[in-house]
């Protein structure tokens, strides 16, 4: 099986009806997005002091280096779990771990203090495109290297 359709189909997996999910991958999920949530306010309280201030509203905080670094996990994860066939370690770590680690959440209401605060459109505009340019490229980046490393065990 190629990488890209095994990545594909992890997706698809993720996204089935909430009706077929049962209550061992919503408590999988949960205990991982718990996990995630504390990861992410122990790396933030870790940072160095400079990091951690957010100054003037804008991208450039501790959020940019969360979201980037769980997208490269992601990334990275997902073609590994492809092959291994671990459902539940799968949903844990992704949707759970990772899925709390990051947050999207925290960037949209980041984008709309900057409109409150009337922060130039233009800026706006740039932090979006930073934060989901870098997502995208960490999630790619951290992909090509799971799914070398899967072709390597492979040969």
């Amino acid at each position: 099986m190629d990488s890209d359709q095994a990545y594909v189909s992890d997706v698809v997996e993720q996204d089935a009806p909430l009706a077929s999910i049962t209550w061992r991958e919503l408590a999988v999920v949960g205990l991982g997005g718990a996990l995630g949530v504390g990861l992410r306010y122990f790396v933030t309280q870790s940072l160095p002091e400079g990091l951690q201030s957010h100054g003037a509203v804008g991208i450039f905080t501790p959020l940019l280096y969360i979201n980037t670094a769980g997208a490269f996990l992601l990334g990275l994860v997902l073609p590994l779990f492809s092959h291994a066939g671990r459902h539940h370690l799968r949903l844990g770590v992704t949707t759970g771990v990772i899925g709390g680690f990051t947050s999207y959440g925290a960037l949209a209401d980041l984008t709309r203090q900057q409109i409150v605060e009337h922060v130039s459109s233009g800026r706006v505009l740039l932090d979006l495109s930073v934060a989901l340019l870098l997502g995208i490229l960490a999630v790619t980046f951290g992909h090509f290297l799971g799914a070398r490393h899967i072709r390597r065990l492979g040969s």
